[in-house]
């Protein structure tokens, strides 16, 4: 693509050039994806899609109530006390918080500590492993670089453990910014290979060039700064989708799934402009409207300030009359029913880029419990109980006084400031009497208080091992029940980041599908380092892909444990201890599983496979080069003694023999040849 723009003729003289160049547009998804319909067939189409939105709130306002709740009550946010007197406490435990926060900050670690993120499932044939491994380095090197997106998972995980079921979008993102540069031209063929259509507009240029010049140049143009999937967070009222869908599965097969995104009107322009949204809707959009919802041709002044509701729509449509629907995406202002863009579904996947992450599937619909509704009842119930507390305590401990009514002590009372050791003139003592009121049983209270957060715990599963807090349930008991009571709290906790780890596996499989179709070959082929033909090769087959997540802490601590067993047990085998090369394969699976990045340190300390066969290509000539000296001196022992060649060769053999006896660890035989005793000579560097 042709997109730069000389703005200074010389970087010398600073002078901005005249020529200007339409920029070809960054991202269209082009128009083999229109649809053909008419004003008056596409009207039918918006009319339908938002009677159905007007349905799905509908359906799911109860759900909708329930959210708002669980948000207040994991922000602490309480309703008015109705106690009757000021300054009554009206406080809120934080149960739900802290049960949350503890999971988000477990799963994060499950599925972050992991490299690769993705997995490519592989396939029982073996002919397909060069495939998964181009598939798999590939989605690993975009999801650490352009789709690492920490902020938008993190709010899908609170979410899912607060409400019941966070939303992501994977979406395909290209974006430019328009950038200068400093460029320097010695021949015509550099020059005319940025300029292929354009260098005939810059003569000057070119004459100069033909005569051996060299020009300088600043241009301008356009930068690529994102192609890539993108994981997008999306607000739970924001996702459009029947109540009745089943989960994950069902999202495939929804016939609506919508989004709403809100827009300026600036916004629906440039997407016009760009060739993304029909032609003339931004005008549509300016236009006043009557009491009667017709289009008028007054111009409405607060248009630019306007937020504009849009629906972005994913939508089965019979598009060709052959009675088999196939999924649309339309793009629809609410008020005044405009269709914004209507194209077939423009991802090869063909599945809906909205995908639901929940922590348990256990109810009929797309609607699942979460944290939020788990603890409510509870939270309720912790924090009347901490509230009570308070309130019965100050009133028990405050001064309340009953006055006779027409005795003056109210008069006396008002007009003196009473304080601990005043005295009060009364004109009968028993005309002011005090409140008695008893102090609540605190200790039953604070039991009672402790009973309920445990119920807490079961509900939710986390345990205090899991929160970094010490257990009171058993404080005396042994580690070897500790440890048994940590993994057991996990079981739950695990259970969740399965359920998840299905919508990872969702997002991966639509992510790896994106990078086939909008990432070119030659680009993959750049990052991977592979010939281009691999890299389309690799790419023929859709392979799944799979999301990993580490274990938990305590899991750690047994592999550790494990590992370092098993290498005790393998130090006994001779085939093990006396490979060099096994054992630094051992060493290594120990510094992987012992985390900490300790994978990459040990690189540092240990020798590489490489240099392992190398030294022992050495040691074996240097070992071959003594046993040929042994034997030298063994033969010329005899030749010197009188001895002739048969008997000299019969002595070197036998050298030989001993050398590798011992190098072996093996004891020489006993007796030479030629029926003399043997002497062989000892190795050089075989004494110790």
């Amino acid at each position: 693509m042709n997109d730069k723009k000389i703005i200074d003729v010389e970087i010398e003289k600073f002078t901005v050039a005249q020529e200007k160049e339409m920029d070809e547009k960054p991202l269209s998804f082009g128009s083999w994806l229109s649809l053909d319909f008419n004003e008056e067939e596409l009207k039918k189409i918006v009319d339908n899609i938002l009677n159905q939105i007007d349905e799905i709130e509908k359906e799911r306002e109860p759900f909708f109530e329930k959210v708002k709740q669980f948000r207040n009550q994991y922000a602490g946010i309480v309703e008015e006390t109705s106690m009757p007197f000021p300054g009554c406490f009206n406080l809120n435990v934080p149960i739900t918080p802290k049960n949350v926060d503890a999971c988000v900050a477990q799963t994060e670690e499950a599925f972050e500590d992991v490299d690769p993120k993705w997995m490519i499932q592989t396939p029982p044939d073996k002919k397909l492993i060069p495939s998964r491994d181009v598939q798999e380095k590939s989605l690993d090197y975009y999801s650490d670089t352009e789709m690492n997106d920490l902020e938008a998972s993190t709010k899908c995980l609170y979410d899912a453990f607060i409400l019941g079921i966070g939303w992501t979008a994977t979406v395909f993102k290209r974006e430019f910014i328009r950038v200068r540069d400093f460029v320097e031209y010695a021949t015509l063929e550099e020059f005319t290979a940025d300029y292929p259509k354009d260098y005939v507009k810059y003569p000057k240029y070119l004459e100069q060039l033909a005569m051996g010049k060299t020009i300088k140049l600043i241009v301008e143009k356009n930068e690529e700064v994102v192609r890539s999937p993108k994981l997008e967070h999306v607000e739970w009222e924001h996702v459009y989708v029947p109540v009745n869908t089943n989960g994950l599965q069902g999202m495939l097969k929804a016939r609506i799934v919508a989004r709403y995104v809100p827009m300026r009107w600036e916004e629906i322009y440039n997407l016009e402009i760009n060739g993304d949204y029909r032609k003339g809707v931004s005008e549509k959009l300016k236009k006043k409207f009557d009491a009667k919802g017709m289009e008028t041709e007054e111009v409405d002044p607060k248009y630019l300030k306007k937020v504009y509701d849009t629906f972005e729509v994913m939508y089965f449509l019979d598009i060709d009359g052959d009675n088999i629907e196939e999924r649309c995406l339309f793009n629809i202002e609410r008020e005044r029913k405009v269709c914004l863009r209507g194209i077939r579904y423009p991802y090869n996947h063909n599945r809906p880029y909205l995908t639901p992450f929940y922590i348990q599937c256990i109810r009929k619909g797309i609607y699942q419990p979460g944290l939020g509704e788990k603890l409510e009842s509870l939270n309720i119930a912790l924090n009347a109980i901490i509230n009570h507390i308070l309130n019965s305590s100050v009133i028990a401990n405050s001064l309340s006084l009953k006055v006779r009514e027409g005795s003056g002590a109210i008069r006396a009372l008002y007009e003196h400031r009473w304080y601990p050791g005043s005295i009060l003139e009364l004109m009968n003592v028993d005309d002011v009497q005090q409140f008695v009121f008893n102090t609540p049983n605190l200790s039953s209270l604070i039991s009672l208080f402790a009973i309920v957060e445990k119920f807490g715990q079961d509900v939710s599963g986390l345990v205090n091992y899991i929160m970094g807090q010490e257990s009171g349930d058993d404080p005396q008991a042994p580690a070897s029940k500790t440890i048994a009571l940590m993994r057991k709290s996990e079981l739950k906790l695990r259970q969740y980041i399965k359920n998840l780890k299905r919508s990872n596996n969702e997002v991966g499989y639509q992510a790896l599908r994106l990078i086939d179709q909008y990432i070119p070959k030659s680009r993959i082929d750049e990052i991977l380092g592979i010939p281009e033909n691999e890299v389309v090769n690799g790419f023929k087959y859709p392979l799944k892909a799979i999301a990993q997540s580490s274990g938990f802490a305590i899991e750690k601590m047994f592999e550790k444990r494990d590992d370092m067993s098993m290498f005790g047990l393998l130090a006994k085998e001779p085939e093990f201890i006396n490979d060099v090369k096994r054992r630094m394969a051992g060493w290594r699976i120990i510094a992987k599983d012992n985390g900490s990045n300790w994978d990459k340190k040990i690189e540092i300390l240990l020798p590489t496979v490489e240099e392992v066969t190398q030294r022992e290509a050495q040691e074996k000539q240097e070992q071959q080069n003594k046993k040929m000296e042994v034997i030298k001196r063994a033969a010329t022992a005899v030749m010197e003694h009188g001895g002739d060649e048969n008997q000299a060769r019969e002595a070197g053999l036998s050298a030989g023999r001993n050398f590798d006896a011992m190098v072996n660890g093996q004891m020489p035989p006993q007796g030479g040849g030629n029926g003399q005793p043997s002497q062989p000579q000892q190795p050089a560097g075989m004494g110790q």
